[in-house]
């Protein structure tokens, strides 16, 4: 075989042999072929996330709800059956009147402090105690407690029921999110008239009974099951994702 043949063989030989840098590009590397796959896990885990965080603001929009939407049956029950009341007791208009202008007098003060402190407050238990105090004191007046107390148990009421709006609502604005929370400010506002007609319209039926009283029984226990509810729910709705 002449040299000139030789030198045609080999480049022959070599044009047939594939590029190294080819070969390299070619051939994904593993790092390659997992990067799409770590990003779809990180996608649904980020999914799934976002879901529970849903769930948990939605949760916690129904506890503050019904809490404030029971309390209006230990705030009204008294105002709501006045004319009852009067006959019952054998008192007069100014004497049921002081009952309520010192109610107002103490939840309008409470609202304040309340204001104030909300936010050092521990949750958790904050909002049970004013619901089953509350409760409480209108159990007293169920079980017939001597008309000359009721002023300074409604006193005390007032003061009770106060903390529950500033505290509900600093619950709410640190544990939702934006959207949630314009949510939440509008549903809240739904407890205001149907508590109150909730507590009028049962009144009306009982007094139709002639057992006008119930309606404070309903009350007591109403707040005592909201402020269970409150206690053993409320760090299971807290959202760290806010």
């Amino acid at each position: 075989m002449s040299a000139d043949e030789k030198v045609i063989e080999v480049e022959s030989e070599r044009a047939g042999e594939p590029d190294s840098q080819q070969v390299t590009e070619n051939v994904a590397s593993p790092e390659a072929v997992q990067e799409p796959a770590a990003d779809s896990a990180a996608e649904e885990k980020i999914k799934k996330e976002n879901k529970k965080s849903d769930k948990k603001q939605i949760f916690l929009i129904l506890l503050c709800w019904i809490s404030y939407l029971f309390a209006y049956l230990g705030r009204y029950g008294f105002s709501a059956n006045i004319n009852l009341i009067i006959s019952d007791y054998g008192v007069t208009k100014s004497d049921v009147g002081l009952v309520v202008s010192l109610f107002f007098f103490a939840y309008g003060a409470g609202q304040i402090v309340n204001g104030i402190l909300a936010k050092k407050y521990n949750k958790k238990v904050i909002v049970p105690i004013s619901l089953v105090a509350s409760a409480l004191l209108n159990l007293s007046i169920f079980l017939g407690i001597p008309f000359v107390y009721i002023k300074y148990l409604w006193l005390l009421n007032g003061f009770a029921q106060s903390i529950l709006w500033p505290t509900l609502i600093e619950s709410l604005s640190k544990h939702l999110g934006e959207k949630k929370l314009k949510v939440a400010i509008i549903f809240m506002s739904t407890s205001t008239p149907l508590g109150t007609f909730i507590v009028y319209g049962l009144s009306a039926i009982l007094v139709s009974f002639n057992v006008y009283k119930f309606i404070f029984l309903v009350a007591t226990i109403s707040m005592s099951v909201a402020g269970i509810l409150w206690f053993f729910l409320y760090n299971k709705c807290k959202n760290k994702n806010v």
